[in-house]
């Protein structure tokens, strides 16, 4: 419909025109109404962690004999699109970011089949899968500083502000 049309329309039928947009309004309404709100939503990333412990080892160790023998391996898990990993001093994670359709509770199946397959040196630690969970961070931190020790900082921590804040409904337990 041309916008000449359109404007005729609205010209020679202005009920029809209040109605309709009488109608569409109404509807927004109740749509609007209806809709649900949640502050924190549930949202779960599409990545694995593979946390894998290598005492006492250098960063170069923990690259050649840990950190390249998973990277191997699970990079072909299908679904993945990158790979990104870091070794440090007795500790390898790997990070496998998947696509955001993808069944996570397959790919960590998938990830673990992988990695039982590899054969690690002696002394290294059995991977540990992590999902990353937003819902578990916090929401609030509060820090203290002042002229008193730390001991005295936490002790206040503990009496003032971690039970006021856990006595508010629906607040969890307080790391202090």
């Amino acid at each position: 419909m041309a916008p000449v049309q359109i404007t005729r329309i609205a010209i020679r039928r202005p009920i029809t025109v209040l109605m309709t947009v009488t109608a569409v309004m109404l509807f927004g309404y109740v749509s609007l109404d209806r809709m649900a709100l949640n502050l924190l939503p549930e949202i779960t990333y599409p990545s694995l962690t593979v946390q894998t412990d290598y005492e006492d080892a250098a960063p170069e160790e923990v690259e050649t004999l840990v950190t390249r023998l998973v990277e191997e391996s699970v990079g072909t898990v299908s679904g993945l699109n990158r790979i990104s990993s870091v070794s440090r001093p007795g500790q390898s994670e790997v990070v496998l970011e998947f696509q955001w359709n993808a069944d996570m509770d397959m790919a960590g199946i998938d990830v673990r089949e992988k990695l039982d397959l590899i054969e690690f040196p002696q002394d290294v630690k059995r991977p540990v899968i992590l999902r990353f969970d937003p819902a578990n961070d916090p929401i609030l931190r509060v820090q203290l500083h002042g002229g008193l020790t730390l001991g005295t900082l936490r002790d206040i921590a503990d009496r003032e502000f971690k039970t006021r804040i856990e006595a508010v409904e629906g607040v969890a337990a307080v790391k202090v």
